[in-house]
């Protein structure tokens, strides 16, 4: 994406989470991918103070964040640090110098 071409937030968004299903898909194979990422995001979790998630009650909501790209940025954000990614946005400032 360009500066100056149209900007579809959603379109955005699913290929972050696309991203990140790959990889989980990649580093834990096509069975395993949604046990082992959730076990990874429920560490995640623990470690930011959520004591009550566990694998049982969070496995549903993680693949379906992902399948069904319910993700919220938070979670995504999350979710990709699990698989070893950190998503990156940059703010870039069109300035006119010279006129």
């Amino acid at each position: 994406m360009f500066l100056g071409e149209p900007m579809n937030p959603s379109a955005v968004k699913s290929q972050f989470i696309q991203a990140v299903l790959a990889e989980a898909k990649q580093r834990w194979g096509e069975e395993k991918w949604v046990v082992n990422l959730t076990k990874e995001y429920i560490k995640v979790l623990h470690a930011n103070g959520d004591t009550e998630a566990t694998v049982v009650n969070r496995r549903r909501s993680v693949e379906r964040a992902l399948v069904e790209e319910t993700c919220n940025l938070e979670n995504l954000i999350a979710l990709a640090h699990c698989v070893g990614c950190r998503i990156q946005l940059k703010c870039i400032r069109e300035e006119i110098l010279i006129a």
